[in-house]
């Protein structure tokens, strides 16, 4: 398993820095990430044509060069962040919430 760098600065109280990607999904991207200092790799998944094999290719990338890979998932789908999480993702990212509250009145998270 490994360290989430940037979860663990941002309980420090640190700054973190990421480098976001929807258009070019090459896995060098995360060295790129890496070289230029970056904490986190946000790939976005939502507005791009990323498919699971390339959002997975970039998040071990990621991994490999001590890069925290975060995704944002097309929806609220309970498949839909688990497989990303399952492929090394070390973050989601839901679209479309302006809070918690509507986040987790959501299914499959809601008692209804």
């Amino acid at each position: 398993m490994y360290p989430n760098l940037t979860k663990e600065k941002l309980e420090r109280g640190e700054c973190t820095y990421g480098y976001g990607i929807r258009w070019f999904g090459g896995t060098e991207q995360a060295r790129f990430a890496a070289n230029a200092g970056f904490d986190y790799l946000f790939i976005d998944t939502e507005h791009s044509a990323f498919s699971t094999e390339t959002s997975t290719a970039l998040c071990r990338a990621a991994l490999g060069v001590g890069v925290t890979p975060i995704v944002r998932v097309c929806g609220f789908d309970h498949h839909l962040s688990t497989v990303h999480l399952d492929n090394g993702a070390q973050g989601i990212i839901f679209p479309h919430f302006e809070s918690v509250v509507g986040g987790v009145s959501r299914e499959p998270f809601s008692a209804k």
